[in-house]
């Protein structure tokens, strides 16, 4: 899949570091939509960054997930860092702001719009994950890997995919490439 050229992506100014739209161009944005809000944790070191990945496929995301009702971002976020890299005590050191994507619900015939608000966290104690039944299914696994290396991994991993639509891999790749650039440019 040429994820790249079916995306516009739209960075909007902002006091945040990042502040983004990816768009679906295959997908009618007048259709009727879920939405959801989601937290993701960036976890860096030196020049790794802690993923997570699915047994049966290489291929990598940054963990976090969904904020549950009554819960706040903060809280969500704590949940899913225990949850999916086992994290039971973590510092938020800042917000870096949100992407929002306009992608196809894989399961419906909707269109799905999640707002991934992102943070920059330091891993003060680690303990065992605490997978859900889903991501038990996935035989989700987690580690630091090299931004570059996780960058073509993905890049590779999409190529040889045969999807019509983008989806939570093709974005977090773009979060990648943004996370190296804050990277390169030493503001995180």
């Amino acid at each position: 899949m040429n994820y790249m050229a079916q995306m516009k992506i739209i960075n909007h100014p902002s006091d945040m570091m990042i502040d983004m739209e990816i768009i679906d161009n295959k997908i009618d944005l007048n259709h009727k939509a879920t939405y959801r809000d989601v937290v993701r944790g960036i976890v860096i070191s030196g020049n790794k960054i802690l993923v997570v990945y699915p047994k049966d496929e290489l291929i990598y995301g940054t963990p976090g997930g969904g904020i549950e009702t009554n819960e706040s971002k903060e809280e969500a976020l704590k949940r899913e860092m225990l949850e999916e890299v086992g994290a039971t005590q973590l510092e938020i050191i800042a917000y870096l702001g949100k992407i929002t994507s306009y992608r196809k619900k894989f399961d419906e015939d909707l269109n799905f719009i999640p707002t991934h608000h992102l943070y920059l966290v330091d891993i003060k104690s680690w303990g065992n994950q605490s997978l859900i039944e889903y991501e038990i299914a996935l035989g989700l696994s987690y580690d630091f890997m090299d931004i570059d290396e996780v960058i073509e991994t993905n890049e590779q991993a999409l190529l040889k995919r045969e999807q019509t639509y983008l989806d939570f891999y093709t974005n977090q790749t773009v979060l990648f490439k943004t996370i190296k650039k804050l990277m390169m440019d030493q503001k995180i």
